[in-house]
């Protein structure tokens, strides 16, 4: 082996070393802001982390074998970065086959509130696009009502024949008040 090819190798067993160091650090960072009986996400501490940090909790949402407190931390985390690879994740999860669980549930009523807290603003009809499926009377898998109230409310915002077509079929099954007033159709009940 060249000295020169030594130099190279060792180069690069340092370069890994470091980044490999670095990204666990900024995960385990991550992980210690998703901590604590009483959580409360801190806009301070989370801009002490960089603006690279959505990776982390990307990364910990992902995280199969994290507790589910910390994935639905770290998804409401995610709200504060709305970039194309949160977006993604968003809506891949969304639109992936869930677990009929209480968790995958929960997991998937976090993950619409954290898209619409999001991307409404910016990405109303691509909000629209994801979520007005989910409304369909068979879109869902598991019959959850209170998914679909959270989604009704969301797409309420939005402005297109998509949604319009979803909350018009959607308000045509309700039949309880509560959910009426829930899904964001509160003035029918005037």
């Amino acid at each position: 082996m060249t000295r020169r090819t030594r130099m190279l190798t060792i180069f690069l067993f340092m370069f890994l070393f470091v980044f490999g160091t670095t990204a666990r650090a900024e995960n385990d960072a991550a992980l210690d802001l998703l901590q604590g009986y009483e959580w409360k996400l801190s806009e301070y501490e989370l801009s002490r982390l960089g603006p690279e940090a959505y990776k982390a909790f990307l990364n910990i949402a992902q995280d199969e074998t994290q507790v589910n407190f910390i994935r639905a931390r770290a998804i409401t985390t995610l709200t504060q970065f709305p970039n194309e690879e949160v977006w993604a994740y968003f809506a891949v999860e969304l639109e992936a086959e869930q677990g009929d669980g209480n968790q995958a549930k929960i997991q998937r009523r976090r993950l619409v509130e954290g898209m619409c807290d999001s991307f409404l603003a910016s990405r109303s009809v691509q909000v629209g696009e994801v979520l007005a499926p989910l409304l369909d009377a068979n879109g869902l898998e598991v019959n959850d009502v209170h998914l679909k109230t959270k989604i009704a409310k969301c797409l309420q915002s939005v402005n297109s024949v998509q949604a319009g077509h979803a909350l018009a079929e959607y308000r045509g099954q309700i039949s309880e008040p509560w959910e009426l007033k829930a899904a964001g159709f509160e003035k029918e009940l005037e």
